[in-house]
């Protein structure tokens, strides 16, 4: 994971990769607080992944970042205290506000659908758009689909652009199945089994 004194830029560098994602303007219509949203958005993501031992690889410079987790079970995550699971929750309904019932509905219906682990679930992967197009979001993830080769299991992501899933078939991934949310973007799951290219 990121040091701490890392961690406030790791997040801006994600708010701006994600800033026009088709899920973050889903999740917040009005662009005015959008950014600001946004990065509470992934500093709460980063902060559950600690909780629940979330695997967090950077590039030198923080220019590139891959988040990889199991998916958690509806009743929360495992091994939380039920203080920890209340402090998350908290922050979640500060995070979203009145889109917190359908954002989580919609995501907790995504992990359901991915089949049984054991298998390796890419939460994030973004580049500082500055950046983008030198390879280090693929860098990233090579490391993480060769950490799943080693284990022999597969590894599983969403994606809500054409472009991604076109990026992710390049390596390996395959479409296993779609959803559109109300008034949401398409989602689709891919899935790479160990040892494709």
């Amino acid at each position: 994971m990121a040091a701490a004194p890392e961690r406030p830029a790791l997040t801006r560098m994600l708010a701006r990769a994600f800033a026009d994602d088709p899920t973050t303007v889903w999740i917040f219509p009005d662009p005015g607080p959008r950014p600001r949203r946004l990065a509470q958005m992934i500093a709460w993501e980063l902060a559950a992944s600690r909780l629940t031992q979330g695997e967090l690889v950077t590039v030198e410079g923080l220019g590139a970042a891959a988040l990889w987790q199991a998916p958690q079970p509806a009743a929360g995550p495992p091994g939380l205290s039920w203080w920890a699971q209340a402090r998350l929750t908290a922050q979640a309904l500060r995070v979203f506000g009145r889109r917190l019932p359908v954002v989580a509905t919609t995501f907790a219906s995504l992990m359901r659908e991915l089949p049984p682990q054991p298998y390796r679930y890419l939460s994030i992967l973004g580049t500082d758009p500055a950046l983008q197009g030198q390879g280090l979001g693929s860098a990233l993830l090579q490391q993480g689909t060769q950490r799943s080769d080693l284990e022999q299991v597969p590894t599983l992501l969403h994606t809500a652009t054409a472009r991604d899933v076109a990026f992710y078939a390049r390596r390996g991934f395959a479409v296993i199945g779609q959803t559109r949310p109300p008034g949401g973007p398409t989602l689709w799951a891919m899935r790479r089994e160990p040892g494709a290219s």
